[in-house]
Order: structure tokens, then sequence, then C-alpha cells
């Protein structure tokens, strides 16, 4: 699949050494499963952390990590990483080269490069008292010179200096002598040419020949090793399904840690079943994303804690600096401001709800159906809480604050005003919005801590600290993100959903659930489990799905996948899906599951609601 760039690419660890990941590296709640000791499928959509935590499976970064929970991952990962990166570049080379004997040493070649680069930090690793030191080795000259003759054979190279850093510029000459080849060939497709020897490794077995040599002259014969994939939504699909195959019988020396996005629908064309590898005895497998958004706080937590630190702000816990959203506060059994319990009498949950019956009659009869007397609620049984409050608190909010009549917050032009944006303001509200994504964090929440600091600084002289930042600035910063995130899903093509539309990409589809979801939770009469979750069924047309395969690569949509299910997707039919709570404000939809409609039954019934393209924070109740 054509890859598709981030709206927050600037924050991208592809671009940052090992050691500047370590400095700020938070380890997520699945960096355990993704260093374990066992082939490992790593799958995010992009921008959630993939290659942050791929790189910091190396040497460079564990040396130079000095977080809390370092030295317990240097001493429990028991095998050295080699991180094996993609680019674009590297995907064009490769695919000019497709079916062509040159790709695969072109991709065995940069296989080689990655190791020796990280043999030779083993070995000469840098000079630096702040490192704490991480499977070192001791190599003298003349062993060094054993292995680079030894490598030298076996990998055909020329090499005049028998050193390891002369071996990786080899490795480097050699690339771009693949690609003058390649040139050549594409040139003169009549010509034939006579290959190099080289173009004959195989990229498993030329690296478990020098890992071998190595570990023999270390005295290490045991030591694993692990080759790190990262980004291959970026590589070939002929790549990908050779690296997914190489997870069945692999040789126990070698260990293979593979970043995907969820869609890939390359390995759908693996049809011998006996090379297949499986869930469970071939790999393992690490979702980056939280289809329930509790899962996420957590990690979310700990990063705010980590700004937190490196701006030296004083500030204890993130409502001290975010606040809490009206969502939290009718969330929580106790008031999180005064620590009474929120069903007691004039309490904002009993406000909430007496007001909500007495404009919505659908409410109401929900509440005279479920016997519940809002007057008293601190006398409701646990039963009668669960079923009759707690279930329905937020969509009680949402429907409160978005619903036809209200009034507050709404302009002549339809469009929402900053007012209403603090419904999706707070601590947790922001924790949902931004997925546990560490790219979004940054992008949304470190923007206002930052932002904060900078007010810090400027009112030191008078030694007043700003307060909280406010729900007001906390909207702005919300809609920027969303605004970028809308024109983004605008560049995913994606076929008409019918003759009168204009392109505007997958997020004329996206709008369309989204529209559906709005009427059913905000306009239609009152239910308690109202849809927001959708099924892909089989009545979707195929380029539709693959459209919302690359929506889903993207973050657009999160698969709410079942416990111990693949996570890896060959298709999207017959799953489960929910839109990304970044476009929920577009919508006013709030930040929770609920049951699934099938797609095909989704867009029917909207389609007749559409009129004109929809607009971010549009009225149209």
């Amino acid at each position: 699949m054509r890859p598709v760039n981030s709206i927050f690419e600037s924050f991208n660890a592809r671009d940052l050494e090992p050691e500047e990941v370590a400095r700020t590296f938070v380890p997520p709640d699945f960096f355990d499963d993704t260093s374990k000791r066992v082939n490992t499928l790593i799958i995010g959509p992009r921008g959630s952390g993939k290659t942050t935590v791929l790189k910091m499976l190396q040497p460079a970064a564990l040396e130079a990590w000095s977080g809390r929970q370092a030295d317990y991952y240097r001493e429990s990962i028991d095998f050295v990483g080699v991180f094996v990166p993609a680019d674009r570049s590297w995907k064009e080379q490769l695919d000019a080269l497709m079916g062509h004997k040159l790709a695969i040493a072109a991709f065995t070649t940069h296989v080689l490069h990655s190791l020796i680069r990280t043999m030779h930090y083993r070995v000469h690793p840098p000079i630096n008292d702040a490192l704490v030191h991480f499977h070192r080795v001791s190599m003298s000259r003349k062993e060094e010179a054993v292995l680079v003759k030894s490598l030298a054979k076996l990998w055909h190279l020329d090499v005049a200096i028998p050193s390891l850093i002369d071996v990786k510029h080899a490795l480097t000459a050699r690339m771009n002598e693949i690609g003058e080849l390649g040139t050549e060939t594409s040139e003169n497709p009549q010509k034939q040419l006579r290959l190099p020897r080289y173009v004959n490794l195989h990229f498993l077995r030329a690296t478990l020949g020098a890992i071998e040599l190595f570990n023999d002259l270390t005295q290490q014969s045991t030591q694993k090793w692990a080759l790190l994939f990262d980004e291959l939504e970026l590589a070939p699909e002929w790549l990908v399904s050779t690296l997914l195959g190489s997870l069945r019988g692999l040789d126990n020396r070698i260990i293979l840690k593979l970043s995907m996005c969820p869609y890939a629908r390359e390995i759908a064309k693996e049809d011998d079943s006996n090379q297949i590898a499986t869930l469970g005895n071939d790999y393992n497998q690490v979702a980056l994303w939280y289809s329930h958004k509790e899962d996420g706080y957590k990690f979310c937590n700990a990063l705010f804690h980590s700004l937190i630190k490196e701006h030296s702000l004083p500030v204890s816990n993130p409502s001290e600096l975010l606040g809490f959203s009206n969502f939290e506060t009718l969330s929580s059994e106790y008031s999180p401001r005064i620590g009474r319990s929120a069903y007691e009498d004039q309490s904002r949950l009993q406000q909430v709800f007496v007001e909500a019956a007495k404009k919505d009659r659908s409410f109401k009869d929900f509440i005279s159906a479920k016997q519940l007397d809002l007057k008293n609620l601190d006398s409701l049984n646990e039963d009668q809480r669960a079923a009759g409050i707690r279930k329905v608190r937020t969509l009680v909010a949402v429907r409160e604050a978005f619903r036809k009549g209200k009034g507050e917050g709404l302009e002549k032009s339809g469009r929402r005003s900053p007012k209403n944006l603090h419904y999706y303001a707070g601590a947790t509200s922001l924790f949902s919005i931004v997925e546990g994504n560490p790219r979004l964090f940054i992008g949304i929440i470190g923007q206002l801590i930052q932002d904060y600091k900078r007010q810090s600084d400027l009112t030191k002289s008078t030694k007043r600290r700003p307060r909280k930042i406010s729900a007001h600035k906390q909207g702005l910063e919300v809609e920027k993100a969303v605004n970028k995130y809308r024109a983004y899903l605008q560049t995913i093509p994606c076929p008409p959903l019918s003759p009168s539309d204009e392109p505007r990409g997958v997020l004329t589809l996206l709008d369309r659930v989204g529209k559906f979801f709005n009427k059913r939770v905000i306009l239609d009469d009152f239910v308690a489990d109202p849809p927001l979750t959708f099924i892909i069924d089989d009545n979707a047309p195929n380029e539709m799905v693959e459209s919302l395969g690359k929506a889903l690569n993207a973050g657009a949509i999160v698969f709410v996948n079942e416990k111990g299910e693949e996570v890896l997707l060959k298709s999207l039919r017959g799953k489960r899906f929910r839109l990304s709570y970044l476009l929920a404000p577009s919508h006013r939809l709030p930040l929770i599951l609920g049951k699934a409609r099938s797609l095909s039954l989704i867009l029917k019934q909207s389609a007749k609601w559409v009129s004109g393209q929809a607009e971010l924070f549009h009225d149209d109740d």
C-alpha cells in the first residue's frame, strides 16, 4: 500500500539518533512484550511509537537511557538489537528493481550495513562516562582483523583496511554500485549484465554467518541478536511477505521484530499454508493502540509527568494543570473537586440529569422505565446506579451540551463557538483524544505545556504562577489539531459516495459515518447504548474498503479487537471499528464505545441526510 504521511511528521523518531530517543523515552505498557526474546509483530498506525520502541532496543539507546526503569530493562533484555530503518528512497530503489536479483541484493546490503554498525558500536563504543554498559565486548585489533577478513570473504567484499568501519564503508559503496547496475538495467533492458556474486546472498544466511563469527571471536557463542525492521509499510509487498515467511522455522540465534501498520493486504497473497507463520507458535503480536480509552491513561500520565519534569514545572498531576472535563465530573463516584459522593443532593450529576429530564421527553421516559428518583440519587441501589446512571452519564452530558434548543455556545453561522469546546478539555478528555499516540500527545498536550511554561517564565518576576490552562485554550488547541487532521484525511483517496460528491478523500466517508452517529446520539430519542462503532460488511465496495485500510493505517479509524485476536489484518471485512477520538469534536460525539452497525446500513441511512459538504463543527440539528 502507498504510505500516507502523518500530520505530525516533525515529531517522528525516525530522524533521531538512539541517544536522543533515549533522553525522553517513556516506556509504554507494551514495551515489556516488545522487549521479550521472541519474534514479534509490532502493529500500530502512523505515529503510534513503533520507531521509538524499536530504536530503544539498540545497545546505543539502552546505554544512554537514564529513566527510572532503565536498569530493569538493561538487565532483562538478553539480545542485541540491530535497527534496520526504512525510508522512501530505499523503497523507491527496491521498487525500481522489483523482479530483479538486484532488489534482493539491495535489501541484503541494507541489513548487513545495519548489522555492522551495531557490531562496531559493541567493539568501539563512545567514550562517555554517563553511558551504562550494555553487551559491550572486548576485541583486539588482531581479532578485529580476523573478523573483517572472514566477513569480506563471506560477503564478497573488497576491504582495504581490516577494520569494521571499513566494512561499513564497503557496504555503502556496494549499495551505490547496485543503484548504478539498476540504472543500467532499466536503460538497457535487452542487455544481459553479468551480475556480481553478492547478488545471491540471502539476508538471513549472510547475517547468521556474521553473527557466528562475531560470537565465536568474543566467546559468546549463545548470544542472541534481534533484527528490528521498522516501518515495513514503506517496504514493497514481496519484501513484507519474505519477512513474514521468515518467522517460521527461524534459527534460534536470530529474533525478528517487525513493525507494521494494521492493514497489510499483501499478506493475503501468501497461499502456501505450510509456509505461513502462526500467532502464538512462531511469533507474538503487540498492538500499539487502545480500543478502550482507559487503557491508555497510564502511559499518557507517565508521558505528561516526563514533559513536566523536562520543563521544570511544579505540577503534581495532570488535572492540576488541565483541570477536569464535564465528562469526567459526571463519570466519578466522587466529586473530583470536593471529595463528596456524586449521588448526593445538589451534586453536579443530579443537576444535569434533572435538567435533561425536563427538556428531553425520551430521557424522561428512560428515567421512568428505570424507576429512578432523581431527587434521591443517593438512595439508589448498586444495580440502579450501574444501569440507570453510570452507563448513561456521558451520553446525558453530551446531549445536554449539543441538543437543539439548549442554544448555549451556538453561533448563527452554525459553527460551534469556542465556549462549547470545554466539553473536550480536561486531563482525561485530552488523554482520550490523543489515544495514547505519542506524536498526537506531543502535538496537542505537549504544545499546551510548552505554552504554559513560556507564560510561567514571563511571570517569574511577580512570583505568581499562572493558573491552570483554561478549557478555552485547550479547546482551541484541540480544534487546531482536528482541522489539521481533517485536511490530512482529504489527501487519502476514496471513491465518491454519490455522483454529486466533490473529491474530499476518505474524510467524506468518515464524515458520513460521524453524521450517522451524531444523529443517533444527539438528535434521536435517547437510548442507553447508541451505535458508535461500525462493521465493514460484505456489501462495502472493494475500493471503499481499501480507502478505509489507509484510514486505519493513518489512525483515523481504530480496530476494536478482542483479546487474542490477530491484529495484522489482511482483510477488514467482518471487523469492528470506531472513529478516532480526535474526530469526535467534529461530530459532537462522546468519547465512549457503543454498539455496532454495518457500514452499508450507515451509508444507506445517512445518505438522505447529507446536503453539501460536511464542515468542521457544523450545526445541522
